[in-house]
């Protein structure tokens, strides 16, 4: 037995890394959106948003930091699923906010 050589590591599946990636950030994203509805439901107006907004930003500000530091340690396939999260993230998040904001201005 040679103990002295090592193993290269395996290949990264990237497609499979950005879909478990995604999965798991989306499945968060939509379980505090549900439970801040649930939370919100007999709040004022501007405390809706406000509930609304910042898990968002802080969401948004974590998976930066995630997805900066998945290209940093050379693992794309997490590094790309990060950054289609926070895409869709904040796509789907901020346009809720408006939606709430321009219902809530009613």
């Amino acid at each position: 037995m040679n103990y002295g050589t090592q193993q290269p590591p395996s290949p990264e599946n990237k497609s499979k890394t950005i879909w478990k990636v995604l999965r798991v950030q989306l499945t968060i994203f939509a379980a505090y959106q549900i439970l801040i509805g649930f939370l919100s439901i007999g709040s004022g107006t501007y405390d809706i948003l406000f509930k609304d907004m910042a898990p968002l930003l802080i969401h948004e500000l974590v998976l930066l930091i995630l997805m900066i530091l998945s290209f940093s340690k050379k693992q794309e396939g997490a590094g790309y699923g990060y950054l289609l999260s926070l895409i869709i993230v904040m796509v789907v998040g901020f346009g809720s906010c408006c939606y709430l904001s321009s219902v809530l201005s009613q």
